[in-house]
This record gives C-alpha cells, sequence and structure tokens, in this order.
C-alpha cells in the first residue's frame, strides 16, 4: 500500500510538472511569435521610412531639374548631317581570272584602324532617378505593335493627360512636373523588363519607347516627343528635348557617328536630331537629369527576340564544276526593324548579331559543305559563293540613298554592292570557320581579308601581328590573295572586327 501511495505521489508530481512545461514552451512561443511580429513592424517601418526618403529626394531632385528647364535655354546651330563614309561606287564591277594569282604579292600598309566601339552591356536600370511605385491600379494599358509583336503596357492613366502649354522653356518644365507626379514607375520598369525579355539594345528600345508614346499620344508629335524625352530619361539615357519654332525634337548622344543626320556639338558630345531637320537653329537645355545618364549605343550585339516571321531566298551558285542550291530563310521582322535603323559606323553591321533564324538556316546548308574541305578551299568556296550569287547594283541604283546592310539583308533585298557583301561574308568566315576576320574601307570600296592558321599565297595585310590575306567579297571569281586592280596599292581603313 506504501509503495503504492509512493508511486501515485510521483505520476502526480510529474504530471504537473509536465502541465507547467507545456505552459512555459506556449508562453515562450507567444513571446516570440511577438518578438517577430514586432521585428516585422519595424522593417516594415523602416522599408517605409526609407522609401519616403528616397521619394522626397526623387521629388526634390525633379523639382530642381524642372528649375532649370525653367531658365533661358541656349541657342546652338544646327550642323548638316555628315556627309556618308564612303565616294560613290563603281556601278561596274570587273571580274578576275581565277587562275592568275598575282606574281608579285601587295604588302598592303593600312591608314588607318577603325576600332569598334563595343557595347555597354551593364544594366542601365539601376542607374535610373525614378519614385517608388504607388500602390494604386495602373488605369489604362497602352496598346501597340512592335515589328510583329503586339505589345501591351500598363500605364497610369494620367500619363495620357500631361499636356503642354506653351512651346517654350517654361511649357517644358510644366509638361516634366506634370508626368513626374503621375504613377510613372510601373510602366518604366515594364518597357526595362520588355528590353530585357525582347533583348533590344538602346536604339531598339528608343523606338519602343517612342511607339509606347505615341499610343498614349497618337495625334500629338510635340506630347509624343515629350513623353519619349520623359521615359528615356527615368531609363538612364541622356536624351535631351529641344525646340525649333512650334517643334519639339529630340537630341540623342550616340556611341557612333550617325550620317546623314543632323546634329549638334555639346561639350564634345554629339547629340543627333530626331527627326531630323535641315538647316537652322535650335534651343536647347546643357544639363543631363543624372550624372549617370547613358548615350545610345547602336551596336547589336546579340539578336533581336522579336516576332520571328518567315522569309525565303533560293540561292544557286556553281564551285569547281559542281552546282548548289538551297533555300536561306530570314526573319521579315528584323528586316522592318532595320529599316528603321539609321546610317551609323561600317563597324556596327561588321559586328552585329545575325537572327537565329538566318543563322540556322545558312549554317544548316553550307557547314556540312564545308566540313569536308581544308581551310584555304573553305574559304574560296565561301567568297565564290558570296560574289556569284548576289545580284550586285549600287545604293544610289536601288534605293536612291545609301544604306549599309546587315547581314541578313543580304537574303532579303535583289540587289547588294560591296560593303553589304563585305559584312555578309565576314560573318560567314567568323561563324562557319572561326577565323579572324577585318574590313577593308577603301574610299570608294570595302573588301575584307581573312587570318589563315597557315601562310597564303597572295597580296596580304600585317595587322596585330597577324597576316590577313586579301578577300574580296565583290571581284567576280577573284581567289583569297587577289585585289582588285585599282586598290592594290591602295592603303585602306582597317574595321576591326571583334564579335
Amino acid at each position: 500500500m506504501k509503495n503504492i501511495k509512493i508511486v501515485l505521489f510521483a505520476f502526480l508530481a510529474l504530471s504537473y510538472v509536465g502541465l507547467n512545461a507545456q505552459e512555459t514552451i506556449e508562453e515562450y512561443k507567444k513571446k516570440e511569435q511577438e518578438k517577430i511580429k514586432q521585428m516585422e513592424n519595424q522593417t516594415q517601418d523602416g522599408i517605409n521610412r526609407l522609401q519616403k526618403e528616397y521619394a522626397d529626394y526623387v521629388k526634390r531632385h525633379d523639382d530642381e531639374f524642372a528649375d532649370y528647364l525653367k531658365q533661358e535655354w541656349n541657342s546652338f546651330e544646327i550642323f548638316a548631317g555628315k556627309e556618308k563614309p564612303l565616294k560613290p561606287k563603281p556601278k561596274d564591277i570587273p571580274v578576275a581570272n581565277p587562275n592568275e594569282l598575282p606574281k608579285n604579292p601587295a604588302i598592303i600598309k593600312p591608314k588607318d584602324i577603325q576600332t569598334p566601339v563595343l557595347p555597354n552591356l551593364k544594366p542601365k536600370p539601376s542607374d535610373s532617378i525614378r519614385k517608388p511605385a504607388e500602390d494604386k491600379p495602373n488605369g489604362n494599358i497602352a496598346n501597340f505593335e512592335f515589328y510583329g509583336t503586339t505589345i501591351s503596357v500598363p500605364c497610369d492613366i494620367e500619363m495620357a493627360h500631361c499636356n503642354i502649354a506653351s512651346i517654350n522653356e517654361e511649357g517644358v518644365a510644366g509638361f516634366w512636373n506634370k508626368a513626374s507626379k503621375t504613377n510613372y514607375t510601373p510602366a518604366v520598369e515594364n518597357l526595362l523588363k520588355l528590353k530585357a525579355d525582347l533583348n533590344l539594345n538602346d536604339y531598339a528600345y528608343y523606338l519602343l519607347v517612342k511607339k509606347f508614346s505615341k499610343a498614349l499620344y497618337a495625334s500629338n508629335d510635340n506630347l509624343e516627343q515629350l513623353m519619349c524625352w520623359f521615359i528615356m530619361v527615368r531609363s538612364a539615357y541622356g536624351v535631351r528635348v529641344a525646340i525649333q519654332n512650334t517643334k519639339i525634337v529630340l537630341l540623342i548622344p550616340a556611341n557612333q557617328s550617325i550620317y546623314e543626320l543632323s546634329y549638334l556639338n555639346i561639350d564634345r558630345i554629339n547629340y543627333y536630331v530626331f527627326p531630323s531637320l535641315n538647316s537652322g537653329s535650335i534651343y536647347t537645355y546643357n544639363r543631363d537629369y543624372s550624372s549617370s545618364s547613358s548615350a545610345i549605343d547602336f551596336n547589336i550585339p546579340s539578336s533581336l527576340n522579336i516576332s520571328e516571321k518567315r522569309g525565303e531566298k533560293k540561292l544557286t551558285f556553281e564551285f569547281e564544276n559542281k552546282n548548289y542550291t538551297f533555300n536561306a530563310s530570314y526573319n521579315t521582322s528584323i528586316i522592318d526593324f532595320y529599316k528603321d535603323y539609321p546610317l551609323v559606323d561600317l563597324s556596327v553591321y561588321f559586328n552585329a548579331a545575325v537572327s537565329m533564324q538566318a543563322n540556322k538556316s545558312l549554317t544548316h546548308a553550307l557547314k556540312p559543305i564545308i566540313s569536308t574541305m581544308n581551310e584555304i578551299t573553305a574559304v574560296n568556296f565561301i567568297l565564290h559563293f558570296v560574289q556569284t550569287t548576289f545580284s550586285y547594283k549600287t545604293d544610289d541604283e536601288q534605293f536612291g540613298k545609301e544604306k549599309f546592310f546587315f547581314a541578313e539583308e543580304v537574303l532579303f533585298y535583289p540587289y547588294s554592292d560591296c560593303e553589304d557583301r563585305a559584312v555578309f561574308f565576314s560573318y560567314l568566315i567568323h561563324e562557319l570557320l572561326g577565323l579572324k576576320v577585318v574590313g577593308l574601307n577603301y574610299p570608294d570600296h570595302i573588301a575584307t581579308a581573312v587570318a589563315f592558321s597557315s601562310p597564303q599565297s597572295g597580296d596580304y595585310l600585317l595587322f596585330k601581328n597577324l597576316k590577313y590575306s586579301i578577300a574580296d567579297p565583290t571581284y567576280i571569281n577573284a581567289k583569297v590573295g587577289m585585289s582588285m586592280p585599282q586598290y592594290k596599292n591602295v592603303s585602306p581603313i582597317v574595321i576591326e572586327i571583334k564579335k
């Protein structure tokens, strides 16, 4: 009986201790949860405080910029567009005897070197200054087509209601103030996301913003220009606005030269006028919204990810008594995009990416053929393919103006001239054989030169400790090492290619 009482007492004691332990754990959990909630509240308060501080900073910066815009602008004289970089090209091109390699090879001496301005691949959104997005519905959607791709951008409905009271400094400052008070950040972030998703370069992004602005102001060019300026500035680009009489234009700072487009020079930076003006003076300001504002880069380092619309061209040629025929496809949406490209440095065309569609089509057709050839035969095959497959006509004859082709455009247009073939040939050599190529810019002609794994006979030039053999994609039937006779002793500008 005594033992039973002891066991019962022990059981009750343990039960009591267990009960108290359970209560202690629950109390502990409750206290910890309260601490976590308190920390979360403090963290959210801190985030809210930081957001408010940043919003206040952006507002002060916006107000200061608006005050600056109200000040009297400076008058600048517009420079006429830079002349096209090539003199008129010959209408007729010579035909070579492929069996007559030069007995006395010429050593071509470069006149100068054109090194491409490489693309800035660093993301720019982190450099932009814009207020935190407001927690309210956007209320509007801007719908538009972008080279075959349907785009929808949610935006604050007030963005479509910004106006300008007068075409002067006060009016531009007033537009800036109105636009800055809208909930513009979601629209800018959506556009920048589209830039990344569609793999757009800087100029393509400008065209995207331009179409967005047109969707908001379809019938008012001045307001369209102002909204485009506002979005580009909020995207960390150093785009400015200028006024001529009652017209508002954009001033776009460029990393490369743009030809045949009016421009002005401010602090040794060329600002190109979009849309171009013929002559006279314009008024603008001389300070960017942000010190980290970027120029527009016209390089196309990778293919745009826009709508794929298939175009096709049948290609037929003969090499060493054997006929070859295949269909090459290309993306017509990319072709439409190129139609809106201004005339820029040749290095941009030589270094530009080709669409995946065209690249796949050409490599699928040509790579199996050259895979059985040695290096010199493969290059001569590609050279003869470019020389004889495409009909020649100068740009003046085909377009009435100068137009440089990106590689893919050779497949679309019925005719091509020397720089178009040089760009196309250099792309094929790089893509199919992985050899180094340079462009050769003569006063009225463009050719190329290739660095082989082993020395080749014929005309050549020395560039950065490598021997580059002349390869002219326009000189019909010419093999590697054969220069057009009239350029054999002419020093070209070497266009460096850094894909």
